[in-house]
């Protein structure tokens, strides 16, 4: 009992090396470290193991790792892909600006190479892209082929507030791996790519809460007429960074705005948890 108890977990030991990320050069090396083993278990041992390998092979097998092509081997082989996966998408050339990672999951999984790359005749525009061994290439630039229909309207409502001591606006988007063009609805994107439109807006110091709340609740009013998008993502702060209201907006003509409660509330939340950020912990309130 004993001896099968231990071949059990020695196998499954073996079965998490090799899924693991490890990939085929562990499963060769286990293989050589288990001879020492098998002289001590026995004949069982070894009939144990070898169906083990049999149901591990299988398995990688079934999951279409055995006889998948591999489109790059190797870091600089993977920016090559990238780089040419994106000139295919979108018709013109990119650089690598810097790489991120490159990573080894294994046999199933295969190779994922991350960067920061942007086109050659602009290298201001910055974005994320990623590919996986296995042929997939994916990025974010679709954040500036839209960036004047999602952002024009909500930097000119920032602009003309007197109130913003400063502000940023700014497209927050994950991959896809598809050829956006301007053609394109913008808020089909921002859904594909589970992204929104986030406005960071600083207040001066030193009013009430009360009084950040008139302020908060004016802006509001204003960034409701903007029509350009019905995700978007609000932050406001003072000064000195402290958050006074943190929250998803929606200007869908459908939807109830948000209240002077609502916002006091929110700021009174926040106001109670700035110890904590002074820690170093995170919160985020979220209404």
């Amino acid at each position: 009992m004993k001896k099968k108890r231990f071949i059990t977990v020695f196998t499954a030991i073996l079965l998490m090396l090799c899924l693991s990320g490890c990939g085929e050069q562990i499963t060769e090396k286990v293989k050589e470290k288990a001879g020492d083993f098998l002289a001590e278990q026995g004949e069982k041992a070894n009939y144990a193991i070898c169906d083990s390998f049999e149901t591990i092979e299988e398995y990688i097998k079934k999951s279409g790792a055995i006889g998948r092509k591999h489109y790059f081997e190797n870091q600089e082989e993977a920016e090559k892909y990238l780089l040419a996966g994106l000139k295919e998408r979108y018709g013109k050339e990119f650089i690598i600006i810097s790489s991120d990672s490159y990573d080894e999951y294994g046999p199933i999984y295969g190779d994922v190479y991350v960067a920061k790359v942007a086109p050659a005749d602009n290298t201001e525009q910055i974005f994320g892209g990623r590919t996986l061994q296995t042929g997939a290439v994916t990025d974010t630039y679709g954040e500036f082929i839209f960036w004047d229909v999602l952002t024009g309207e909500i930097e000119a409502v920032c602009e003309s507030t007197p109130y913003l001591v400063d502000f940023t606006v700014k497209i927050e988007c994950g991959y896809t791996e598809y050829a956006w063009t301007p053609q394109d609805d913008a808020q089909e994107f921002l859904e594909k790519s589970s992204g929104n439109v986030r406005v960071n807006a600083r207040l001066e110091n030193g009013k009430s809460a009360e009084e950040y709340t008139e302020l908060i609740l004016d802006f509001l009013e204003r960034i409701y007429q903007c029509k350009s998008t019905d995700r978007l993502l609000l932050n406001v702060t003072d000064k000195d960074k402290n958050d006074l209201f943190f929250g998803y907006i929606s200007v869908n003509t459908d939807s109830q705005q948000l209240t002077k409660e609502d916002i006091l509330e929110n700021i009174e939340e926040l106001e109670i948890t700035r110890p904590l950020k002074r820690k170093g912990e995170t919160f985020s309130a979220y209404i």
